[in-house]
């Protein structure tokens, strides 16, 4: 007795593994038995269609069937098999493109034909040879819909990795390291379970969160950033926060510093309102000078990876927060400058950077960093065509300046980053291979960060919301990797001229009525006014 079935029937089932392998979420084992079994059913379909159309007893209404059924068999076979080739795909990018350890899966092997494997390791070369030609321009892995939060990832290593190749050479990820890397280069290690990811709090222990194996296949890659390690402690993870969390207020009065740092009693003049027309010591070595000693390459790259970090990670809540100087190199806590330290005391040198780092804090600035600003509209006397300032204690203040007025002047403050872009130059040639090793270094040490933030407040008067659009460029010492410029490229809308008075007025830098500059309110001297307009 012979089974009798209706054509199609077989097709019918192969579509039920694919309704049934989307609704659970998994790859089902090919069905190699079914697919052969319909195939032959093809066959068989095509003999009995070529001996209908032979008879030429006219249109046969079984030759429509039968075609009919030829048809939806093809159909079934393509979109069975195009199914299973869209869920390989997003198995390969949900480990983000670690074709070995998907191969390396017994479970998962065992669910492939040996064709689907095939496919799966031509499709990993096409990828590899498309992405070579974009790896210094443009990460083509990189999530379109969903923007990437982080530049750098904070990871603790759960089992040993080996050496893995990074965009700044080789690291030995060993059991219990931790590192700040970029994420693209190690987010297929946290998807397989080798890194687990820390999350910060400014006042709390870092928390951990791992990244489960069926994660999006749209994975958040970033622009290029350095590598930024945590130097002193990197064979054990850290089980305490740190004794005290971010200072979040600050206050502009003068009060007593409790510094035990002896200080300079003699005063200097404070030159161009605080100002100086030079380039900060530590950009252009000096031997006249006593310039900061030149760190290590590899240290310089953890620096700026860290800098860049806290600024990506702190901008958002500047006016809750305030600037972050600093982050604790064992917590991974951010700090901010005292509020003792911004103005000591009235008659203090205020251009002495005397304000306290912790043994295991990390500066961020440089303490000869300098703030640059050209308004559109050319300002009044007596400020410049360009406002600079330089010198850490004017830059801190000039921050709380800005937090508080901000803060006094508008409620629900927010801060967004919607552009953060790298530049470094180019890397070398590869025919290049008789230059210098250290000339490739000191190329390498030329790099910049391009940030563009919309801030929005809601005035506390008018009730009336406010929007404006900055753009800044951070430049890194080629020395100390520490941030020694700061430009502010443009603010839209510009500031109106009543800031700039209430700045003037809060620095003591109003004019007398023959002109003269008054006394600086925060130093012991002259706060000159009449800055060089070139």
């Amino acid at each position: 007795m012979t089974d009798i079935r209706q054509y199609g029937e077989l097709a019918t089932q192969l579509l039920m593994e694919s309704r049934r392998s989307t609704q659970t979420d998994t790859l089902s084992k090919y069905n190699d038995s079914l697919v052969r079994t319909i195939i032959r059913e093809q066959r068989d379909l095509e003999r009995a269609a070529q001996a209908l159309m032979r008879e030429g007893a006219g249109p046969d209404p079984a030759l429509l069937i039968i075609q009919t059924a030829i048809n939806r068999n093809k159909r079934s076979l393509l979109a069975y098999h195009a199914h299973r080739i869209d869920r390989l795909r997003d198995m390969y990018w949900a480990v983000g493109g670690a074709l070995p350890h998907i191969l390396s899966n017994p479970d998962t092997r065992s669910r492939m034909s040996p064709h689907e494997v095939d496919y799966l390791r031509q499709y990993n070369s096409s990828v590899m040879e498309f992405r070579s030609e974009f790896t210094h321009e443009l990460d083509i892995t990189a999530s379109i819909t969903n923007p990437p939060k982080d530049l750098q990832v904070l990871v603790r290593v759960i089992r040993d990795c080996g050496v893995i190749q990074t965009e700044l050479g080789s690291i030995d990820f060993r059991k219990d390291q931790r590192f700040m890397v970029r994420r693209s280069d190690i987010e297929h290690l946290i998807v397989q379970g080798y890194l687990e990811e820390f999350r910060f709090c400014p006042s709390s222990t870092p928390s951990m969160i791992p990244r489960p194996a069926s994660s999006s296949a749209s994975t958040s890659r970033l622009i290029k950033t350095a590598l930024l390690a945590s130097s002193s402690t990197t064979h054990h993870v850290a089980t305490k926060a740190h004794s005290s969390s971010i200072r979040r207020t600050h206050t502009l009065l003068p009060r007593q510093s409790t510094s035990s740092i002896p200080r300079n009693n003699t005063s200097r003049q404070l030159s161009d309102l605080g100002v100086r027309s030079n380039v900060p010591p530590d950009s252009v070595p000096d031997p006249d000078k006593g310039v900061p000693p030149e760190i290590p390459d590899h240290e310089w790259e953890l620096r700026t990876g860290r800098g860049i970090y806290v600024l990506q990670e702190t901008l958002p809540d500047f006016f809750h927060s305030g600037l972050i100087t600093s982050i604790n190199k064992t917590t991974g806590a951010f700090r901010a400058a005292s509020t003792t330290d911004i103005l000591p005391t009235a008659n203090s040198n205020f251009l002495e950077h005397h304000y306290i780092i912790e043994d295991d804090d990390e500066a961020v600035y440089s303490p000869n960093v300098r703030l640059t600003y050209t308004p559109p509209v050319a300002l009044p006397a007596p400020f410049p065509k360009t406002f600079h300032v330089e010198g850490q204690q004017l830059y801190l203040a000039s921050s709380s300046f800005l937090k508080h007025t901000m803060n006094a002047l508008y409620s629900d403050l927010h801060v967004q980053i919607i552009k953060l872009v790298i530049n470094t130059p180019p890397a070398p040639p590869s025919k290049a291979e008789g230059q210098p090793y250290s000339k490739k270094k000191r190329i390498n040490r030329e790099k910049t960060l391009q940030v563009r933030l919309i801030v929005t407040g809601v005035a506390r008067v008018s009730g009336k919301q406010g929007e404006w659009d900055i753009d800044s460029t951070y430049t890194f010492s080629p020395l100390t990797g520490l941030i020694h410029e700061h430009t502010v490229n443009s603010i839209h809308p510009a500031p109106h001229q009543a800031v700039y008075d209430s700045l003037r007025l809060s620095f003591g830098w109003g004019t007398s009525a023959g002109g003269t500059p008054a006394n600086g309110a925060a130093c012991n001297g002259m706060a000159k006014t009449a800055l060089s307009d070139s």
